[in-house]
């Protein structure tokens, strides 16, 4: 299991893909600094997490895609799966990467943010940092969550087109609203409960900085478990 994880870590740092799209973090939170600056003077580190969401989860699953596909065509999987004891190490090491892509990126993005901030606020608050610690840990699960989904769409389907159209509709919020407009059509027609709130059920619905963290991390988690479950089945039962 270690070495598994030890073997994708390696392979995840040498991958250009990981230090491009930081770089164009930085370059977007120097973008946002400066913007933002010319309407404000004071800045919170609230406010700086809770730029945070689209653009960090649409990376992580692009870069999932990529990580995996790559793995899949240089016929790593294949390799991997005869050596391992239980095929299950393959995707749980996959977590693994999720979580220190995300981490990596905002970390690199709350550094780079705050330092911008010094450089163009004239006063930057951390008052409120234990409330953006506690939304960062919520958007760390919903970013690995989506990562898994790239993963579990790649393992299953051994699709990498769909694997990233997924992930930008997801991301981008495109799917959460056409299905709330369908539910809100279902309501109206009276097929579906009033009392049930589709939107808790998606990942984006979290990223709002006013939603419930509980809820976030709950959703989350069932995600990760789900996509992992279902990744894990589709390598023990398909021939890779």
């Amino acid at each position: 299991m270690l070495n598994v994880i030890k073997g994708d870590l390696y392979k995840m740092f040498r991958m250009k893909a990981i230090w491009i799209l930081n770089i164009i973090y930085v370059v977007y939170n120097f973008l946002t600094c400066y913007l933002l600056s010319e309407f404000d003077e004071i800045r919170t580190i609230y406010g700086i997490a809770s730029n945070i969401p689209t653009l960090l989860s649409l990376f992580v699953g692009i870069f999932m895609c990529l990580f995996i596909n790559s793995e899949y065509k240089n016929g790593y999987i294949k390799n991997i799966a005869g050596i391992v004891t239980d095929k299950i190490h393959i995707i749980l090491s996959k977590i693994v990467v999720s979580a220190v892509f995300t981490v990596i990126s905002i970390i690199i993005y709350m550094v780079t943010s705050v330092i911008f901030s010094l450089m163009f606020f004239k006063l930057v608050d951390f008052d409120n940092i234990v409330e953006a610690l506690a939304y960062l840990g919520v958007m760390t699960l919903l970013c690995i969550a989506l990562g898994m989904i790239a993963v579990m769409i790649v393992t299953a389907f051994r699709n990498g087109a769909l694997a990233y159209i997924m992930t930008v509709l997801i991301s981008t919020q495109f799917i959460a609203v056409l299905l709330n407009g369908l539910w809100t059509i279902l309501q109206y027609k009276e097929i579906v409960s009033e009392n049930f709130d589709i939107s808790l059920i998606f990942l984006t619905n979290y990223f709002n900085t006013e939603a419930d963290n509980l809820k976030g991390f709950i959703v989350a988690v069932v995600y990760i478990a789900v996509s992992s479950v279902i990744s894990i089945f589709a390598v023990k039962k398909k021939d890779i």
